[in-house]
């Protein structure tokens, strides 16, 4: 009898196990409320400038669920677009 190898498929594509990847939402401008990574893709801010104007008050934030949700008129208004 031939003894066949049974192999995984990480062995089968080299021991590289596959990454998870998380979903990729696009921002969408007239939505209601922002995550933060949403209002860092449609303004070009980063993150610690979103938090430091949270923080301060210049943009309106609610926790949600855990999620920490910006109100795109305050962010719209802290940019000067309003």
């Amino acid at each position: 009898m031939k003894s066949e190898s049974i192999t995984s498929s990480a062995e089968a594509k080299n021991d590289v196990p596959r990454k998870r990847s998380k979903i990729q939402r696009r921002a969408n401008p007239d939505a209601l409320v922002w995550t933060v990574e949403h209002t860092c893709q449609l303004t070009g801010l980063g993150r610690s400038t979103i938090f430091e104007r949270i923080k301060d008050g210049s943009i309106e934030s609610r926790l949600v669920n855990g999620r920490r949700m910006l109100i795109p008129p305050s962010v719209r208004r802290f940019l000067g677009i309003a």
